[in-house]
Protein backbone atom coordinates (compact mmCIF):
# COMPACT_ATOMS: atom_id res chain seq x y z
CA UNK A 1 0.00 0.00 0.00
CA UNK A 2 1.04 3.87 -0.52
CA UNK A 3 2.95 5.18 2.59
CA UNK A 4 0.84 8.39 1.75
CA UNK A 5 2.17 11.92 0.66
CA UNK A 6 3.80 12.37 4.69
CA UNK A 7 6.13 8.77 4.42
CA UNK A 8 9.80 9.79 4.71
CA UNK A 9 11.88 9.21 1.53
CA UNK A 10 14.92 8.44 3.53
CA UNK A 11 13.75 6.38 5.96
CA UNK A 12 14.59 2.66 5.33
CA UNK A 13 12.08 0.14 3.85
CA UNK A 14 11.12 -1.51 7.12
CA UNK A 15 10.36 1.52 8.59
CA UNK A 16 8.03 2.85 5.90
CA UNK A 17 6.51 -0.20 6.20
CA UNK A 18 5.42 0.64 9.68
CA UNK A 19 7.97 -2.24 11.26
CA UNK A 20 10.57 0.46 12.33
CA UNK A 21 12.12 -1.86 15.32
CA UNK A 22 13.00 -4.54 12.57
CA UNK A 23 16.54 -5.41 11.24
CA UNK A 24 16.72 -7.79 8.40
CA UNK A 25 19.12 -9.91 7.40
CA UNK A 26 20.20 -8.31 4.36
CA UNK A 27 20.07 -4.67 6.10
CA UNK A 28 22.71 -6.25 8.66
CA UNK A 29 25.28 -6.98 6.00
CA UNK A 30 24.99 -4.12 4.18
CA UNK A 31 25.43 -1.99 7.09
CA UNK A 32 27.61 -4.36 9.03
CA UNK A 33 30.20 -6.00 6.14
CA UNK A 34 31.33 -2.23 5.39
CA UNK A 35 31.14 -1.28 8.85
CA UNK A 36 33.46 -4.22 9.95
CA UNK A 37 35.62 -3.45 7.17
CA UNK A 38 36.01 0.16 7.90
CA UNK A 39 36.86 -0.88 11.48
CA UNK A 40 39.76 -3.45 10.36
CA UNK A 41 41.17 -0.31 7.87
CA UNK A 42 41.55 2.58 10.51
CA UNK A 43 43.79 -0.03 13.23
CA UNK A 44 45.35 -1.24 10.60
CA UNK A 45 47.09 2.23 9.21
CA UNK A 46 46.73 4.01 12.58
CA UNK A 47 48.83 1.22 13.48
CA UNK A 48 51.82 2.13 11.29
CA UNK A 49 52.42 4.88 13.99
CA UNK A 50 53.98 2.83 16.24
CA UNK A 51 55.12 0.56 13.41
CA UNK A 52 56.62 2.48 10.64
CA UNK A 53 56.71 5.86 11.54
CA UNK A 54 59.33 5.87 14.68
CA UNK A 55 61.86 3.99 12.07
CA UNK A 56 60.45 6.77 9.11
CA UNK A 57 61.11 9.56 12.16
CA UNK A 58 64.90 8.34 12.01
CA UNK A 59 65.70 8.38 9.14
CA UNK A 60 63.87 11.77 8.18
CA UNK A 61 65.58 13.91 11.11
CA UNK A 62 68.35 11.78 12.41
CA UNK A 63 67.04 12.16 16.12
CA UNK A 64 65.42 9.33 18.16
CA UNK A 65 63.50 11.90 19.68
CA UNK A 66 61.73 13.06 16.53
CA UNK A 67 58.64 10.67 17.27
CA UNK A 68 58.11 11.82 21.08
CA UNK A 69 57.77 15.26 19.29
CA UNK A 70 54.98 13.86 17.16
CA UNK A 71 53.02 11.56 19.65
CA UNK A 72 53.17 15.12 22.06
CA UNK A 73 52.27 17.50 19.18
CA UNK A 74 49.44 14.84 18.47
CA UNK A 75 48.06 14.73 22.29
CA UNK A 76 48.46 18.35 22.50
CA UNK A 77 46.16 18.50 19.52
CA UNK A 78 43.43 16.25 20.88
CA UNK A 79 43.00 17.90 24.12
CA UNK A 80 42.75 21.64 22.54
CA UNK A 81 40.62 20.13 19.69
CA UNK A 82 38.60 17.33 20.52
CA UNK A 83 35.90 18.98 22.11
CA UNK A 84 35.50 21.54 19.23
CA UNK A 85 35.07 18.76 17.06
CA UNK A 86 32.60 16.94 19.29
CA UNK A 87 30.27 20.13 19.65
CA UNK A 88 30.08 21.84 16.11
CA UNK A 89 31.48 19.37 13.67
CA UNK A 90 30.01 16.24 15.00
CA UNK A 91 26.47 17.89 15.32
CA UNK A 92 26.64 19.23 11.04
CA UNK A 93 27.62 16.17 9.92
CA UNK A 94 26.62 12.81 9.98
CA UNK A 95 29.01 9.78 11.16
CA UNK A 96 29.27 8.41 7.67
CA UNK A 97 30.73 11.95 6.19
CA UNK A 98 33.26 12.34 9.21
CA UNK A 99 34.54 8.69 8.52
CA UNK A 100 34.97 9.74 4.65
CA UNK A 101 36.62 12.41 5.67
CA UNK A 102 39.26 10.84 8.60
CA UNK A 103 40.61 8.27 6.05
CA UNK A 104 40.70 11.38 3.70
CA UNK A 105 43.02 12.91 6.26
CA UNK A 106 44.96 9.42 6.80
CA UNK A 107 45.55 10.07 2.45
CA UNK A 108 46.55 13.41 3.20
CA UNK A 109 48.89 12.52 6.10
CA UNK A 110 50.62 9.70 4.93
CA UNK A 111 51.13 11.71 1.20
CA UNK A 112 53.90 14.08 2.96
CA UNK A 113 55.78 11.55 4.08
CA UNK A 114 56.31 10.39 -0.02
CA UNK A 115 58.94 13.31 -0.31
CA UNK A 116 61.05 12.48 2.40
CA UNK A 117 61.49 16.37 3.19
CA UNK A 118 62.88 15.70 6.75
CA UNK A 119 61.80 17.47 9.47
CA UNK A 120 59.05 19.19 7.04
CA UNK A 121 57.33 16.30 6.57
CA UNK A 122 57.25 14.87 10.06
CA UNK A 123 55.59 18.42 11.55
CA UNK A 124 53.16 19.05 8.18
CA UNK A 125 52.38 15.21 9.21
CA UNK A 126 50.74 15.46 12.55
CA UNK A 127 47.50 17.76 12.07
CA UNK A 128 45.67 15.53 9.24
CA UNK A 129 46.80 12.37 11.12
CA UNK A 130 45.39 13.49 14.50
CA UNK A 131 42.70 14.64 12.73
CA UNK A 132 41.83 11.10 11.52
CA UNK A 133 42.31 10.24 14.97
CA UNK A 134 39.55 12.37 16.15
CA UNK A 135 36.95 11.57 13.65
CA UNK A 136 37.02 7.70 13.13
CA UNK A 137 37.38 6.75 15.82
CA UNK A 138 34.07 8.08 17.56
CA UNK A 139 32.62 8.03 13.88
CA UNK A 140 32.75 4.14 14.19
CA UNK A 141 31.53 3.70 17.86
CA UNK A 142 28.55 5.74 16.41
CA UNK A 143 27.79 3.76 13.44
CA UNK A 144 28.07 0.49 15.28
CA UNK A 145 25.39 1.74 17.89
CA UNK A 146 23.10 2.92 14.85
CA UNK A 147 23.32 -0.47 12.99
CA UNK A 148 22.40 -1.87 16.12
CA UNK A 149 19.32 -4.00 16.98
CA UNK A 150 17.89 -2.83 20.42
CA UNK A 151 19.87 -4.55 23.67
CA UNK A 152 22.55 -5.46 21.57
CA UNK A 153 24.61 -2.04 21.59
CA UNK A 154 27.48 -4.34 23.80
CA UNK A 155 27.45 -6.86 20.94
CA UNK A 156 28.14 -4.27 18.40
CA UNK A 157 30.82 -2.46 20.39
CA UNK A 158 32.67 -5.80 20.83
CA UNK A 159 31.98 -6.87 17.29
CA UNK A 160 34.13 -3.08 16.42
CA UNK A 161 36.49 -3.81 19.21
CA UNK A 162 37.44 -7.24 17.05
CA UNK A 163 37.63 -5.77 14.05
CA UNK A 164 39.64 -3.50 15.40
CA UNK A 165 41.59 -6.21 17.03
CA UNK A 166 41.99 -7.47 13.97
CA UNK A 167 43.40 -4.82 11.98
CA UNK A 168 46.27 -4.48 14.25
CA UNK A 169 47.58 -7.73 13.96
CA UNK A 170 47.30 -6.81 10.40
CA UNK A 171 48.99 -3.26 10.10
CA UNK A 172 51.73 -4.74 12.89
CA UNK A 173 52.84 -7.87 10.93
CA UNK A 174 52.27 -6.54 7.23
CA UNK A 175 54.07 -3.02 7.60
CA UNK A 176 56.92 -4.94 9.44
CA UNK A 177 57.12 -6.30 6.02
CA UNK A 178 56.19 -3.75 4.18
CA UNK A 179 59.35 -1.46 5.76
CA UNK A 180 61.49 -4.83 5.00
CA UNK A 181 60.67 -4.77 1.09
CA UNK A 182 60.28 -0.83 0.86
CA UNK A 183 63.87 -0.48 2.50
CA UNK A 184 62.82 3.04 3.47
CA UNK A 185 61.70 4.37 0.61
CA UNK A 186 58.61 6.31 -0.44
CA UNK A 187 56.87 3.29 -1.83
CA UNK A 188 55.18 2.34 1.91
CA UNK A 189 53.97 5.57 2.12
CA UNK A 190 52.08 5.94 -1.55
CA UNK A 191 50.26 2.17 -0.01
CA UNK A 192 49.56 3.81 2.70
CA UNK A 193 47.69 6.62 0.83
CA UNK A 194 46.20 4.08 -1.36
CA UNK A 195 44.83 1.68 1.48
CA UNK A 196 43.11 5.16 3.28
CA UNK A 197 41.55 6.12 -0.16
CA UNK A 198 40.27 2.64 -0.67
CA UNK A 199 38.75 2.91 2.67
CA UNK A 200 37.23 6.53 2.44
CA UNK A 201 35.62 5.18 -0.80
CA UNK A 202 34.17 2.02 1.00
CA UNK A 203 32.32 5.01 3.41
CA UNK A 204 30.01 5.58 0.48
CA UNK A 205 28.42 2.11 1.04
CA UNK A 206 27.33 2.72 4.43
CA UNK A 207 23.68 3.78 4.64
CA UNK A 208 22.72 7.66 4.05
CA UNK A 209 20.14 7.59 6.78
CA UNK A 210 20.73 6.24 10.83
CA UNK A 211 19.34 3.00 11.27
CA UNK A 212 15.99 3.41 13.20
CA UNK A 213 14.96 2.02 16.19
CA UNK A 214 11.66 1.43 18.00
Amino acid sequence: PDAGPDADPGAAPDAAAGRPGEVTRRTLLRHWAPLAALGVAYWAIYSQLNVLLPIAANELTGSTAAISVVFTANGLLVVLFQYTLLSRVFRRATARTLLALGFLAFACAYAVLIPLAGWYSLLAFVLPVTLAEMLIGPSLDEQAVNAAALRRTGLALGTMSAAGALGSLLGSSLGGQLLQATRGGSRAWVLLVGCSLAAAAICLLLPKVRTRHA
